[in-house]
């Protein structure tokens, strides 16, 4: 046979199968017309308890599955609500020890601003006894090999001459 014969005769056995299933449906048809009332209620009743019992299983099984959700999103909060304590926890300690950390460090900066005031009013009493004992005269090496005195402002040389034990001297006026 060649390959044409082949599908035409392939094709006449579908074209049979389906007039066969046409019979069979028109059958079916006929039967179920003729079923008493009774057996469809039957059926429709059974069809019913079947409908029933699935949709009964699907809600408890969409009921247990809602109640461990709950439960999974409850421990879920409970989590993250301890979670939320500690983290504000070691906030608070970490708050709690820079606050008294920079309580010592500004505690430590006071004491420190009050003795340097105390050195610098011991050393304005100096400066003012030396200024007092020396008439504010003023030493002065100016690194050519000579020297000098710087007199205070306001003050007049009234004159000079030899001391008794020859030593040169300055008379001033304030």
């Amino acid at each position: 046979m060649e390959t044409e014969d082949k599908i035409y005769g392939l094709i006449a056995h579908a074209e049979d199968a389906q007039n066969s299933l046409r019979a069979f449906q028109a059958a079916a048809q006929d039967a179920i017309k003729t079923l008493p009332e009774a057996s469809r209620g039957a059926v429709r009743d059974a069809a019913r308890e079947f409908i029933v019992q699935g949709a009964e299983t699907a809600s408890r099984g969409l009921l247990d599955a809602s109640s461990e959700a709950k439960a999974a999103a409850s421990a879920l909060r409970r989590t993250g609500f301890m979670q939320g304590v500690f983290l504000l926890a070691v906030a608070l300690v970490v708050i709690g020890a820079l606050y008294v950390v920079g309580g010592m460090l500004f505690d430590s900066r006071v004491a420190e601003l009050a003795e340097l005031k105390a050195t610098i009013r011991a050393e304005e009493a100096t400066l003012a006894e030396l200024r007092s004992k020396t008439w504010e005269l003023e030493l002065v090496n100016y690194g050519d090999g000579t020297r000098g005195i710087i007199l205070p402002r306001g003050t007049q040389v009234d004159r000079t001459g030899a001391v008794k034990d020859g030593r040169f001297a300055v008379v001033i006026r304030p």
